[in-house]
């Protein structure tokens, strides 16, 4: 989605995540599981279900 982003839009949020990293992350974890939900189309539950606690462990780790 940052690609999306205007100039101005891109520049407000780089001075907005160096002010405040932990949305930079959080903006981060959430791009990263919507780009999960377009990715699983077809594939197996166990892989799926593994990619899911993946992301739930870095969810973790961030905090």
């Amino acid at each position: 989605m940052q690609d999306e982003w205007e100039e101005d839009e891109l520049e407000i949020m780089q001075q907005l995540f160096y002010r405040f990293p932990i949305l930079e992350t959080a903006y981060r974890i959430t791009q990263k599981l919507r780009l999960w939900y377009q990715e699983n189309i077809g594939k197996s539950m166990d892989k799926i279900e593994q990619e899911l606690y993946n992301w739930c462990d870095e969810v973790n780790q961030s905090k």
